[in-house]
């Protein structure tokens, strides 16, 4: 969970996150989001979000603070 600093995100996208202890990032897409405890499709710049991530390269195990989803559509 966190709060979105720029743009939205939107259920069902894919992102690049990380970055890893390794300092790669992997793609994840966002299966839910939750903003105010109710299930949103969108989560807007300003919100305080929390996110259900998947993939197949996605380990839960590895999330750790610092961490962000950046858009697949940056050029990153």
């Amino acid at each position: 969970s966190g709060i979105v600093s720029k743009g939205i995100i939107r259920k069902n996208d894919i992102y690049y996150f990380g970055p890893n202890k390794l300092g790669n990032f992997k793609y994840v897409e966002v299966e839910t989001i939750h903003c105010k405890k109710q299930e949103v499709d969108i989560a807007y710049e300003g919100q305080f979000s929390s996110l259900s991530l998947t993939g197949e390269q996605y380990d839960p195990t590895e999330v750790s603070k610092g961490m962000c989803l950046i858009s697949t559509n940056t050029g990153f």
